[in-house]
């Protein structure tokens, strides 16, 4: 970088840092500036936090800087260029001291409370920068979303002044522009998606904080139009503007809007079984939140109960009735979802979901009978530990003998396979410290278990684990497709060496190097052991 001074900084330093760090200094954004004894000029720039920067100046040279904000993509930082501006002015003795923040200042906000096409601008100059012929790259989706970060860091100052209208207009605009770019990105990172999650996030807050008609009316009519925009077509966004429409909704007639927004919606999809199922949970979601809002109770309880075909929808008569002491009644409304023939085909994790909800009811009932048969349920359904240890604690001392009858089902099971037959065996003999059980089970496996559960094992059956081990190496080297496959090989070998089958392993890999002459990734491997 050539030299730098106080005349020729803003065309030297990254023109998106400088757009930035004049745009902080232009609204009082830097405050405290004063010089030290040693000369070093210091300053606080605000964002959303204070940042403290000082700047060593010679002559009008720009000899150092430092910033204690997170910003580690160059020497330069918006503070330090907002401060650079201020320093500027205090040396040419040009200004009178209105564009530094003065104690008790707010944050300027300008009409609409600033043009939609300031934050335009910004966000797109970090889009450009990301940009390769017309694409952003996965490693380049953060440089993207930096002008973005940058103006919802504004909004968020705003938020924290009070100013919740100044927020709404830089929020729209990340949602959409951010929507545009990542319609053109490799976001695997979910880096310019968060940029939107952190938008709706902000708007979330600024409806908490909206008291004037005007800015509510206003909002909510943008979050109409927005839900209806082709450029969030088939992303969750239409529905969360509907979300935060429902919440600013103030009379019949609004809410009624909102509904027939999200029922649009629903009707604007191709999207059948399932996914149709979904977006009709959301509308219906979305309407009782706007009846709420309205603080209409009988209204969305007579929603509700008008609605209990849709499961979410179930879910909070369910939540309601627990919270009111009906154990009874909720325990009654999870009998539908249970015994829902497309629920236990298909839909399995709606079955368990549901079945988790029943073991809660029936517990607050003390009904251990049906505790036990929700969590036996479960424990088919999802075959692992999670349900097992408590369907244990639910028998008590009669665990023995239900284990026993347990065992027997899981055999008889038909239309299981065997490895899910063998997993839910496996969990119980884990638990139980059934070794002799666990074994064999191993044995029959194959390597993997024996991997699993050899520490378990190995002090009891090292000669029947070596045998599991060695059958493994085998049938890897027969399927082996590169080093991956032989460094896995290589580390079964060292086991069976634990296990004190030292020259067995030797043999094994002398063996294969004698076997498969032409692999040499193996033959370097299988060196270490011959």
């Amino acid at each position: 970088m050539p030299n730098i001074n106080l005349d020729n900084f803003d065309e030297v330093i990254d023109p998106v840092i400088v757009d930035r760090g004049q745009d902080y200094f232009e609204r009082r954004r830097v405050g405290g500036l004063g010089q030290k004894k040693d000369g070093t000029w210091k300053a606080v720039v605000r964002g959303t936090e204070s940042y403290h920067v000082e700047v060593a100046v010679s002559g009008g040279r720009i000899l150092a800087s430092r910033c204690d904000c997170p910003y580690d993509f160059g020497q330069y930082c918006k503070h330090v260029v907002a401060a650079l501006y201020a320093i500027r002015e205090a040396e040419e003795g040009d200004g009178d001291g209105t564009r530094l923040e003065k104690a008790g200042d707010a944050p300027a906000a300008p009409a609409d409370v600033r043009e939609e096409s300031v934050y335009r601008k910004r966000i797109r100059a970090s889009v450009r920068m990301a940009s390769r012929r017309g694409f952003i790259d996965y490693g380049d989706a953060g440089i993207a979303a930096d002008g973005a970060e940058d103006v919802l860091d504004e909004a968020e100052g705003f938020l924290h002044e009070g100013m919740a209208e100044a927020a709404v207009t830089p929020c729209l605009v990340v949602i959409r522009e951010m929507a545009l770019a990542v319609a053109r990105a490799d976001d695997s990172d979910g880096v310019i998606g968060s940029a939107i999650d952190r938008a709706f996030g902000l708007l979330h807050g600024a409806v908490e904080q909206l008291r004037e008609a005007t800015g509510r009316h206003r909002l909510l009519a943008d979050c109409l139009r927005y839900s209806r925009m082709s450029a969030f077509k088939g992303w969750d966004w239409p529905w969360e503007f509907l979300r935060l429409a429902a919440r600013l909704v103030a009379d019949k007639a609004e809410a009624a809007k909102v509904s027939e927004a999200a029922g649009d919606l629903v009707r604007s999809t191709d999207e059948r079984g399932f996914a149709d199922h979904f977006y009709r949970e959301n509308a219906a979601e979305i309407t009782l939140s706007a009846l709420e809002s309205l603080g209409d109770r009988e209204g969305a309880e007579s929603f509700i109960r008008d609605n209990l075909k849709l499961n979410n929808i179930r879910k909070m008569a369910f939540e309601r009735l627990m919270g009111e002491g009906d154990f009874r009644g909720a325990l009654n409304l999870t009998d539908g979802p249970i015994n829902d023939p497309q629920n236990q085909k298909t839909l399995i994790g709606i079955l368990a979901d549901w079945l988790n909800l029943r073991v809660t009811a029936a517990e607050a009932l003390k009904d251990r009978g049906e505790v036990r048969a929700c969590l036996k349920r479960l424990f088919f359904i999802r075959g692992d530990a999670e349900y097992l240890r408590p369907l244990k604690a639910a028998y008590g001392k009669a665990w023995t003998d239900e284990r026993v009858r347990l065992v027997r089902e899981i055999k008889a099971r038909k239309g299981e396979s065997a490895y899910s037959r063998e997993r839910m065996l496996e969990e119980i003999y884990v638990l139980d410290g059934m070794a002799d059980e666990l074994m064999a089970l191993v044995e029959a496996r194959g390597v993997t278990a024996a991997v699993q559960h050899h520490d378990l094992l190995a002090k009891r059956f090292p000669e029947r684990l070596v045998k599991v081990y060695g059958r493994g190496v085998v049938e890897k080297m027969r399927l082996a497709g590169g080093r991956q496959d032989y460094e896995e090989a290589a580390r079964w070998l060292r086991r069976m060496q634990k296990l004190g089958a030292r020259e067995k392993a030797r043999q094994m890999a002398q063996d294969m190097r004698e076997k498969y002459p032409r692999r040499r990734a193996m033959v370097e491997i299988m060196g270490e052991f011959t």
